[in-house]
């Protein structure tokens, strides 16, 4: 999305330009053209004459602007990277002045050049040289300013546009996600357990009851952030499988062999959760065929692995959790999640990020839980 988004507003921008550039090429001709006709430079025999003159002027001042203001658009954007507005002033100006002198130069000599070739009789002195450079530093000094201003504000613009629909899409994918965690089936096997386990054995329905509220308040505190610590993920996760493994007793089993920093690393919330409901949702789980998941990090990578037993079922999976999940991550980063089958065992792969560094600047902005 972000991507697509990039590409849609890299059109509209030169659009934009276009737009602005023309409206300065009028603005300049009419005053230059009223200016000269005030102080009698200029005269015109007809109205047909008149509008000639301006629209010959309009379209020479248009593609003017045009030759001159994409090479300063470029330096501007190449500026934006290395010498930004916020960290090296001093550098960056001396740098734009610098550029800016260079252009006027050669936009003076070349002018001069091509009046000297269309009128062989035309002399290039060095004070009209001075006197041309003078007035293209000026209106390009001018120029730039005004390029500066409009392209720092459309960036602005596009940047809380680019947040509004990164915060919607947020909501959507997690909203999907809720639903998955709300489903009827879950729900009514839980109730189903619960009230085997309150006649048989009230301490363990306390302890559910406990792991069931602590899942379920982590999901409406989680569903409208980009990402959480990695430590409150694992914590959910546990719960979600301790829920699961009283329904299903020793045939299912899971483990967790983790040797990272839990409250350094963050990821999208919910992530191991999809993949380990995954495994149980997609395998068969009895004690002829026990499920064993295992959830381990290599460096800054978390699997979840599980042995494959399918289920034989006619509905096809549509894949609508994982796919969530991919989205969930190029909201925040650009690290994807990644899927490994094997002959018998199945593994997915979920980055956890660095939050000083891996977030995207929309991540960022969303303070962690």
């Amino acid at each position: 999305m972000s991507l697509t988004f990039s590409r849609i507003h890299k059109l509209s921008f030169h659009k934009k330009l276009l737009r602005l550039l023309l409206a300065l090429a009028i603005i300049i001709q009419s005053l230059i053209i009223g200016f000269n006709y005030l102080r009698g430079n200029m005269s015109f025999g007809s109205y047909e004459m008149f509008f000639q003159t301006f629209a010959s002027r309009i379209f020479t001042g248009f593609v003017s602007s045009v030759i001159v203001a994409y090479p300063y658009v470029l330096i501007i954007e190449y500026l934006n990277r290395i010498a930004p507005w916020s960290g090296k002033v001093a550098k960056r100006i001396s740098i734009q002045f610098l550029f800016t002198i260079f252009i006027s130069c050669i936009v003076s000599l070349l002018i001069n050049l091509i009046v000297k070739l269309i009128y062989p009789e035309y002399n290039i002195s060095t004070t009209a040289v001075a006197n041309d450079l003078m007035i293209y530093s000026v209106t390009n000094v001018i120029l730039v300013i005004i390029l500066e201003a409009w392209m720092f504000y459309d960036a602005g613009k596009s940047a809380m546009l680019e947040a509004k629909m990164l915060r919607e899409n947020l909501i959507k994918v997690n909203y999907e996600t809720l639903k998955n965690q709300i489903e009827p089936h879950f729900l009514f096997n839980s109730m189903s357990v619960l009230s085997g386990l309150i006649n048989t054995d009230p301490g363990k329905a306390q302890k559910f009851v406990q792991e069931f509220t602590s899942m379920y308040r982590y999901i409406i505190e989680s569903i409208e952030i980009p990402v959480i610590k990695l430590a409150d993920e694992v914590k959910f996760v546990n719960s979600y499988l301790y829920l699961q493994q009283i329904r299903y007793g020793p045939s299912l089993s899971y483990s967790f062999k983790l040797d990272i920093d839990q409250n350094k690393y963050v990821l999208p919330p919910m992530s191991l959760q999809v993949l380990a409901e995954n495994a149980i949702k997609h395998n068969i789980i009895n004690s002829e065929h026990p499920l064993i998941i295992n959830i381990y990090n290599i460096q800054t990578d978390l699997y979840v692995k599980n042995n494959i037993q399918p289920k034989i079922s006619t509905i096809h999976s549509t894949g609508t959790g994982l796919k969530n999940l991919a989205s969930r991550y190029d909201l925040v980063c650009k690290r994807k999640p990644s899927f490994v089958e094997h002959d018998d065992s199945y593994t997915g792969i979920l980055p956890v990020l660095n939050p000083e560094f891996e977030l995207s600047p929309f991540a960022q902005s969303i303070d962690i839980i």
